[in-house]
């Protein structure tokens, strides 16, 4: 079953709420903790943390004063767009009243977030380095690891 969101139904749903943003950018950073060891190049991998090439969005920022404490990871401003899209398509898919087993959660809405994913604006650390490594692989693994979280 196709999930019938459009492009301005997906913006019209977007998270405003800073709280919300904040606890998503937490799940992302919990995200890049779970995925990290799963990709072999030390670029792709610094490539999911907060950097200067791609800082976290200063909507989530505020998560980073836990990192003094060295209680969480701070993800790219790519790895939280992700994160915000599958949580923007998740919560689509709630109001249609759509019901599947978790697994077929994860793996439709990683589908479906991977179509509305502008993938060529993602993790541009790797935008040269991108011939060696799929950036379509890192996109896919931090949105199934999060709606794995969230389903």
């Amino acid at each position: 079953m196709e999930i019938f969101c459009n492009e301005e139904e997906l913006n019209a749903s977007n998270i405003d709420d800073a709280f919300t943003n904040q606890c998503l950018a937490f799940i992302a950073g919990y995200c890049v903790v779970k995925i990290e060891c799963h990709f072999d190049c030390i670029m792709c991998r610094k490539a999911l943390y907060d950097s200067s090439e791609n800082p976290l969005d200063k909507d989530a920022a505020n998560i980073s004063n836990l990192r003094k404490n060295r209680i969480i990871c701070i993800p790219s401003n790519s790895v939280y767009r992700i994160v915000l899209a599958c949580e923007s398509v998740f919560q689509v898919m709630l109001s249609q009243g759509l019901k599947y087993s978790q697994c077929d959660y994860a793996a439709l809405l990683t589908q479906k977030v991977l179509k509305i994913i502008d993938v060529n604006t993602m993790f541009p650390s790797l935008f040269q380095h991108s011939k060696k490594c799929d950036v379509n692989n890192l996109v896919k693994s931090v949105a199934l690891r999060f709606l794995k979280v969230r389903c």
